[in-house]
């Protein structure tokens, strides 16, 4: 009714407009060309991340390259003084010691060895190794005589133990012995109980005042 009676009918109403299509346009384009700038950017940043991991992976394997030969350097270097270290152990080894020696420094050793043996319970081998004493004939070559093939078996055996222990201490690696078969000697092997106590008598005459003293029947 107001708009029909009024002399300017619609007047209060707000005016209408058509915005401008460009308007869209150009706002598309800069929200687009913001998204791509960032897009962009992001994939810059990506690459650049890329490089720097690949640049990192190329040192590490450069240095994981190198240091292999480094450390087949030190090991052949370390293995070439081993060798030299083998080889002159295996020298000095192979060098024979002989040292001078006079038959008291040997007889030391060889009472020691008999001692060695009683210790141990072995009474057969002491008994023919006191069958004879060793004579040293020539340098190096000691002299042995026993009564018959079976005691001779015996020290020989024995020797295998016997000899590198003499050698050992009297610093000489050329001892040998020689075993001589003295059927005569079998007369002065010591079978009872009265021939052991003379024999050993003879060795130790202070035996003798030993028996008197404890008033022993022999």
């Amino acid at each position: 009714m107001y708009n029909a009676t009024c002399f300017t009918p619609f007047k209060w109403r707000k005016k209408k407009f058509i915005i401008n299509s460009s308007s869209f346009r150009n706002f598309k384009i800069k929200d687009f060309n913001i998204e791509k700038s960032k897009n962009s950017s992001k994939k810059s940043s990506e690459k650049q991340l890329i490089s720097n991991e690949t640049k990192s992976q190329n040192l590490k394997e450069n240095h994981s390259y190198k240091n292999p030969s480094n450390i087949f350097s030190g090991f052949s270097l370390k293995s070439i003084q081993l060798k030299k270290d083998i080889k002159n152990k295996k020298i000095r080894a192979n060098v024979e010691l002989e040292n001078s020696f006079k038959i008291d420094d040997f007889m030391i050793y060889w009472t020691k060895y008999m001692n060695k043996i009683e210790s141990n319970g072995n009474q057969n081998i002491l008994a023919i190794l006191k069958m004879d004493t060793p004579r040293l004939v020539k340098k190096n070559i000691i002299e042995f005589n026993v009564p018959n093939s079976t005691n001779k078996v015996e020290i020989n055996k024995e020797l295998e133990t016997m000899l590198p222990f003499l050698k050992e201490n009297l610093k000489n690696h050329k001892i040998k012995f020689i075993i001589n078969i003295d059927e005569n000697q079998s007369n002065s092997f010591v079978y009872t109980t009265k021939e052991k106590f003379e024999k050993m008598e003879l060795i130790n005459p202070s035996i003798k005042v030993l028996k008197k003293t404890f008033d022993l029947d022999i």
